[in-house]
């Protein structure tokens, strides 16, 4: 840790974009396992390769972004419609939940939108709220602004930094939609257990009982198994 094992590839790689005047639309793209490090590259690393193409006078104005996928953003309505649930259920967390509500709306308007933000603000999220309940879903429509210009900048970036969810899901992520010169895989040796996890599939409790409901007003013949259910989730939430 430390020792600058990415100005190995981010040294050469400013200085490949910086003198291929053709690039045109080609992106190269730095996959990497957390979000301290995406951070690192962007926030720090970035800025002290763009002085040091300067000082060799050399081009420094390339357009860098980091691309997440949707998961790593709050959706609006899942957070407001999570926070009444808690709030009906329990009276005495209602200004715990308007305080929680407040903070994503500020980091929506005004922030990055992701939810690992409000985490390292905050330290965490409050007591029986996960991402998986709060965050943007693939199969949604997205209702968080910070999302939009989120991949504005994307497509207009030469260089994207993301992680290793983003790679392994192109489709998903968008970015199999872009004409990708190369991939740098950073933090490589987590790839294997990304790639086991993406067997399992994860569904809270919060979204189970949001389908029960759902159905149980569809199916009025199984509302009485449905509430029975209903009521065995939420003991297992408490």
């Amino acid at each position: 840790t430390g020792i600058g094992k990415s100005f190995g590839y981010l040294i050469p790689l400013m200085i490949y974009v910086a003198i291929t005047p053709d690039f045109g639309d080609k992106k190269f793209i730095i996959s990497t396992y957390t979000r301290q490090l995406q951070k690192q590259i962007y926030n720090e690393d970035i800025p002290f390769l763009r002085r040091v193409l300067s000082a060799l006078e050399l081009p420094h104005k390339q357009t860098i972004a980091i691309r997440l996928g949707r998961q790593s953003f709050f959706s609006i309505s899942r957070v407001k419609r999570l926070c009444a649930d808690i709030s009906q259920k329990d009276p005495s967390r209602k200004a715990e939940m308007e305080t929680f509500h407040a903070a994503v709306i500020d980091i929506v308007q005004y922030g990055s939108g992701i939810w690992a933000d409000y985490i390292e603000d905050y330290g965490d999220f409050p007591c029986g709220v996960s991402s998986n309940d709060i965050c943007l879903l693939a199969q949604q429509k997205n209702d968080t602004e910070a999302y939009y210009l989120h991949l504005e900048k994307a497509s207009l970036a030469s260089i994207i930094i993301t992680n290793h969810h983003s790679i392994l899901l192109p489709t998903l992520t968008g970015l199999a939609d872009f004409d990708v010169e190369a991939i740098i895989v950073d933090e490589a040796h987590k790839i294997s257990s990304i790639c086991q996890e993406m067997f399992n599939y994860r569904l809270s409790i919060n979204d189970l009982e949001n389908f029960l409901n759902a159905v149980a007003k569809t199916c009025k013949s199984a509302k009485s198994h449905i509430n029975s259910a209903i009521e065995l989730l939420s003991k297992l939430k408490n």
